[in-house]
């Protein structure tokens, strides 16, 4: 909440119109709650691979519906190297070790660019 209400400080300091601060509060809230979602699913995902997924695998489809991406958005990761991937009988398979590790490297908070 620190890091909204620095943005809500900061926003006010750049518009002097209230409209526009609230427009731009409920962009970021937006783009919060969907990331909270992607985070929710990948928990949930998390919880059941044990008893649906012991190996800790899943394929191009799933991961794409879990980050709600493109496959073309998830082709250019792969070509980027920017996630580990395995093509196995020309399906893609992710290990979820590996999209959890993803969202930790590129996890980003208010205190980081502070310091900065």
């Amino acid at each position: 909440m620190e890091c909204l209400d620095t943005f809500v400080a900061d926003c006010n300091k750049r518009f002097f119109n209230t409209e526009e601060t609230v427009k731009a509060v409920r962009k970021v809230e937006i783009k919060l709650e969907t990331i909270q979602e992607q985070i929710n699913n990948l928990n949930q995902m998390l919880s059941n691979t044990k008893k649906l997924n012991p190996i800790g695998l899943i394929d191009n489809a799933d991961f794409i519906d879990i980050m709600k991406i493109t496959d073309k958005t998830a082709q250019n990761w792969r070509k980027k190297n920017i996630l580990k991937y395995s093509t196995i009988g020309g399906r893609i398979y992710y290990r979820i070790s590996d999209i959890i590790e993803l969202f930790e490297e590129n996890y980003s908070n208010c205190n980081k660019s502070k310091n900065k």
